[in-house]
């Protein structure tokens, strides 16, 4: 396997899976330098800011009751991808599913990871993305109002108390 993916400096990739996923591919994928993170249930624990991929199984599914509601709880940076039918159906028409691992050998399981890395990556910068835009319409709307203050203000010294104000 190549590297899974060219996460930002200090980001380690995430991969976390059930009981039922193949120990061989666990551990190639761990050699490549993803943190492997066994866990019986759906997490709402992951870190949102490492790249994430979360195989969901059967156990998963049957540990969960309500694996939709259990994936509401993790956050929206995390790809899910599905091992076997039970948790595909589980998955299928959520926003965090990513597809399911093909059931046709270990190279092509690998490589279907690399794209959901790849995925996962993707949509933390779009996180980060949405993040910085946020702080530029807020930082906009800011100076809107100190220009709208520069043109009502009649008071030097109100109009300056309100740049001050804004400004720290």
């Amino acid at each position: 396997m190549t590297a899974p993916v060219k996460p930002a400096p200090g980001d380690r990739a995430v991969l976390v899976h059930g009981d039922r996923f193949d120990a061989g591919v666990a551990s190639a994928v761990e050699a490549e330098g993803v943190r492997v993170r066994p866990a019986p249930e759906i997490p709402a624990d992951l870190d949102a800011d490492a790249p994430t991929v979360l195989v969901l199984d059967a156990g998963h599914v049957e540990a969960a009751g309500d694996a939709a509601a259990a994936l509401d709880a993790v956050p929206t940076t995390v790809v899910v991808v599905t091992l076997g039918d039970a948790a595909e159906r589980a998955a299928s028409g959520h926003d965090r599913y990513f597809m399911a691992l093909p059931a046709a050998g270990r190279e092509a399981t690998l490589r279907a990871l690399q794209a959901a890395f790849r995925h996962a990556v993707a949509r933390q910068g779009r996180a980060r993305i949405e993040a910085e835009l946020g702080r530029s319409r807020d930082e906009l709307q800011e100076l809107s109002q100190i220009g709208m203050a520069l043109m009502t203000e009649r008071d030097p010294d109100r109009l300056l108390d309100k740049i001050l104000d804004r400004a720290m």
